[in-house]
């Protein structure tokens, strides 16, 4: 997985926080109206890296990574529907804890954030988010047969329903060891 793709996936799997840290320093703003440079920095922060993450996850979907599509036959598949909000209550919703309207807090938060990415980046570290769940992506735990015979156990991120598509040749490009996604 490509470093820029890591951490575009990263930022987008945080969309609850940055959508609730919008809303709260947008509220901050209308009612306090002094001393609000915090809060107009972090919702311009956040903008830009929707922005770019948003153009950045299009490209990914529209022309996939450098390190090729392979076919695959779907053996057995189940859809795993817990994977987004396990992410969410173990990661997103603890950063709920700091005041995004206190500059300390505020490099606080990042300082943890960016230990976060950190990690996630250097060992590839991907978790299907509500981006790709908005945009109709699903999570199916998949044994696929390759050409060579050889099983794998992987979790296949798609629009399709792999349950029904069981004995059909796939497309899929590898995001990670654990994580592929259908072209």
């Amino acid at each position: 997985m490509s470093f820029i793709f890591s951490c575009t996936m990263f930022f987008l799997s945080f969309t609850p926080l940055w959508l609730s840290i919008v809303f709260i320093d947008a509220v901050s703003i209308w009612t306090n109206q002094y001393c609000i440079w915090t809060e107009i920095i972090s919702i311009c922060c956040i903008v830009v890296g929707f922005f770019i993450s948003g153009i950045m996850l299009h490209h990914y979907l529209q022309h996939g990574l450098v390190n090729g599509n392979r076919k695959y036959t779907v053996l057995k598949a189940k859809e795993e529907k817990t994977i987004s909000v396990e992410f969410i209550l173990s990661y997103v919703m603890p950063l709920f804890a700091f005041d995004f309207k206190n500059w300390q807090q505020t490099i606080l938060f990042l300082h943890i954030f960016l230990i976060l990415g950190w990690l996630s980046v250097k060992h590839n570290h991907f978790s299907n988010n509500v981006v790709l769940e908005a945009l109709g992506y699903r999570v199916f735990h998949c044994v696929l047969d390759s050409e060579d015979r050889k099983q794998l156990d992987v979790n296949v991120i798609t629009k399709d329903n792999m349950v029904l598509s069981l004995q059909e040749e796939v497309t899929i490009e590898f995001v990670n060891n654990d994580f592929a996604i259908t072209r």
